[in-house]
């Protein structure tokens, strides 16, 4: 019974992040590279994560937004540099992370396991 369960929450997952790739959600938006864009090095760190987060310096990121893995928004911080940022409330899970630069394009989207 609980494979059951699990297996049909994995599918329904699936369905629905495949369903915002397609019609244009946050997700598609944030794994799709444009040619000639230059890419940029962020890391989280510590990953996984406890309480509280770290990213490498980026003076082109204005914005971070965490994503569930169905592509629901759950949390967004103004990027301030050398901040930690605090995600002690959110439940255990894996999170996309998107990073979103001044004119509203976004630069790198990176998983992060909360633990």
């Amino acid at each position: 019974m609980r494979q059951i369960l699990l297996l049909t929450l994995f599918l329904l997952s699936t369905c629905t992040v495949m369903t915002a790739q397609l019609s244009g959600g946050p997700i598609a938006e944030a794994t799709r590279r444009k040619p000639n864009e230059r890419t940029t090095e962020i890391k989280i760190y510590p990953n996984p994560v406890v309480n509280n987060f770290n990213i490498t310096e980026n003076d082109e990121i204005q914005t971070i937004i965490l994503f569930n893995l169905v592509g629901k928004e759950i949390k967004r911080f103004s990027y301030v540099s050398g901040q930690q940022y605090y995600v002690g409330d959110l439940p255990k899970g894996m999170y996309l992370t998107q990073f979103v630069d001044k004119g509203k394009r976004v630069i790198s989207t990176q998983r992060m396991n909360k633990r």
